[in-house]
């Protein structure tokens, strides 16, 4: 069996073990972080969650692009944490050494 795992929750398994972050703050933290990087390599995926989101938060219209569905996508979960007092990790005290791969 294959299991899936996202990137916030391998990051986030070092992160709960030394930090004792709850579940739910850690991937909020971690996901502005994430789409940014992982955005380029999967445009479409993400454009189809803005506009999945565009109903509920006006981040995309069902008609958008691309392009045009992913421009707001990353402002809009940092503005949706900014508005939760959700910490990044660097606010949180994580250095960001820890999320390099020692080879």
């Amino acid at each position: 069996m294959v299991t899936q795992i996202t990137l916030p929750r391998i990051m986030q398994i070092g992160e709960n073990a030394s930090e004792a972050l709850p579940h739910g703050l850690s991937n909020a933290m971690l996901l502005p972080s994430v789409t940014a990087f992982s955005m380029p390599a999967v445009t479409e995926r993400y454009a189809d969650c803005a506009r999945a989101m565009a109903r509920a938060m006006g981040v995309a219209d069902a008609q958008d692009s691309v392009d045009a569905a992913n421009c707001p996508l990353l402002a809009t979960l940092e503005d949706l944490n900014e508005a939760l007092n959700v910490p990044t990790p660097a606010q949180f005290g994580t250095e960001r050494q820890r999320f390099y791969v020692k080879k």
